[in-house]
């Protein structure tokens, strides 16, 4: 009875690798975070335009469709006007994660949070 082993060799190899593996797909993630977001305005003109989500301040967008205010205060962005008859995009509360996004679709207007490397 003295040559029962819980674990071979082999499986002990295997574990390890795959406790690497798991590491590398959790700590990634955070050390590609970054504070350097951009919002990526998109105009129904067909133009769009960078803001940084880190500078507070209130745009006003206005178009032949309508008028949009997006405000960016602490980290987020937020429609906070719009003349749309259904305030979905006003409704819908700030975002501040890459890939979020508010899209005013009567106006044909969207706010898209953007991480750093996107864009621009």
């Amino acid at each position: 009875m003295d040559n029962i082993r819980l674990f071979k060799k082999s499986d002990i190899i295997i574990i390890t690798v795959a406790i690497i593996i798991a590491a590398v797909f959790f700590v990634l993630p955070v050390l590609n975070r970054s504070d350097d977001k951009k919002v990526y305005v998109t105009k129904p003109d067909g133009l769009s335009e960078y803001l940084d989500l880190d500078k507070d301040g209130v745009y006003t967008y206005e178009s032949d469709l309508g008028t949009n205010i997006i405000t960016i205060e602490n980290g987020t962005v937020y429609v906070s006007y719009s003349d749309c008859k259904n305030q979905i995009c006003v409704n819908h509360g700030p975002i501040s994660n890459p890939g979020d996004t508010i899209c005013c679709l009567p106006h044909r207007f969207a706010v898209t949070v953007l991480g750093a490397g996107d864009g621009e």
